[in-house]
Parts: C-alpha cells; sequence; structure tokens
C-alpha cells in the first residue's frame, strides 16, 4: 500500500501547550498522534527533541495522491543551508545501505509545505507560519526501491493456510521466512515479532515470550 511522510523541524516546539493545559506537565506528556479526515492524516510527536521536529503527515491510500502531485508538479522546493547538508548526508547513507539504489528522501516541495502548514494550523487550532519552519523533508514509501509503505492480503486467499505455509515453504529445506507481510497485524512491527516467534516456536521449540492467546492472534 502506498504511504507518504512529512518531516518537519521548527525553529521552536509550538505544539508544546503544558504552559496552557496543566494536565500536560512537560513535552514528555506530548509524545503522541493526532489523527484528522484531511488529507494530512496523522501527525506524530516525539515528545522532547533538540531539534523541534515534528512527523507533520503520516498519510496513506488515497491521500498519497494528493501529497504526491504537490511535490511533483510544483519543481520549487523549500530551501534551507542546513536542510542541504542533512539531505545530502542521508542520501549518502541510505544509498550506501541499500547498494546503491537511489531512494527518495527529498526537500519537499514550497508548495506542499504550505498545504501542509495550513492542515496543521486548522488541526492545533493556532496559525503555523511558514517562517517558522527550518527543514521539510519528503519520502514516498511507494517509489522504487520500496514499492509500498506496507502489505495488506489480497481478497480470496485462505490466510490461515497461507500464514502457516509461509513460515517454511519447503519442508525438506531448512528455510524460514518471517515478516509482517505474512501476518495479521500487516504494517505494524508487531506482525513482524509475531510471525518469528511462531516461526521459531514450530521449528526451534522456542517458547513464546508471551501467552499466545493474550498476544499472537492469526495462524
Amino acid at each position: 500500500m502506498p504511504a507518504i511522510k512529512v518531516i518537519m523541524n521548527f525553529k521552536n516546539n509550538w505544539w508544546d501547550v503544558s504552559h496552557v493545559h496543566s494536565e500536560y506537565k512537560s513535552m514528555e506528556q506530548m509524545r503522541g498522534v493526532s489523527v484528522t479526515d484531511m488529507p494530512l492524516r496523522q501527525t506524530l510527536y516525539f515528545g522532547t527533541n533538540v531539534d523541534n521536529l515534528l512527523l507533520a503527515s503520516y498519510n496513506d491510500m488515497i491521500t498519497t495522491e494528493y501529497w504526491s502531485v504537490l511535490q511533483r508538479n510544483f519543481p520549487e522546493k523549500f530551501h534551507h543551508e542546513h536542510q542541504e547538508i542533512h539531505v545530502r548526508r542521508t542520501r549518502n547513507h541510505c544509498n550506501a545501505l541499500s547498494h546503491g539504489s537511489e531512494l527518495n528522501v527529498a526537500p519537499a516541495s514550497v508548495a506542499l509545505v504550505k498545504e501542509v502548514l495550513r492542515q496543521l494550523s486548522l488541526l492545533h487550532g493556532r496559525k503555523v507560519e511558514y517562517s517558522e519552519v527550518k527543514e521539510a523533508m519528503y519520502q514516498n514509501w511507494g517509489n522504487d526501491p520500496f514499492g509500498g509503505g506496507y502489505h495488506n492480503w489480497f481478497s480470496g486467499y485462505r490466510v490461515d493456510l497461507v500464514m502457516k505455509c509461509i513460515r517454511k515453504p519447503w519442508q525438506e529445506e531448512s528455510i524460514f521466512i518471517a515478516g509482517e507481510s505474512y501476518s495479521n497485524l500487516t504494517g505494524w512491527v508487531e506482525g513482524a515479532l509475531q510471525t518469528t516467534e511462531r516461526m521459531l516456536n514450530e521449528n526451534f521449540g522456542i517458547d513464546y515470550t508471551l501467552p499466545l492467546n493474550d498476544y499472537y492472534p492469526g495462524y
């Protein structure tokens, strides 16, 4: 499934409302997520962090086209000297890990940044100014070499049979497969842990970390 992330670095953590609402004693309690029906979909807060980072948008499925058009069709990119250095370092690091495959970490377009800020302002009831942004990065997980942000099951498959079979596709070979793609928690790290623990238990007799019925749904 397609997925896009837009991460921003601000001059200050304007989303810290500890001075307004007494229930928020510190930025440590501002970790979490806001969900909206706007194309922004999700905004994630990292609590206390030196760089004032905010995952401004984490969206998927049909909303990715909304943002990809703003990134693709408007060539002017958000520019900041510090950001250009960061982009080069990130690309060099990621390309080394991917054996030379060009990843799609890129500065967000000016049009996209302005639209993200408009929706952030509506979501938080506070005008977020363009001048407050230091960095704005765009990642489309639907592009190569990823092909998608996460996986879902196609309809018409016996999921219970496929899950069990894929963990050891060839009974005569010591080849094992584990990962969220073949769990019923697709798109989540828990799905990868689920299939790993099942594979280890079925083939090596290793006990589950937690009781099976409490944490490991599926087959």
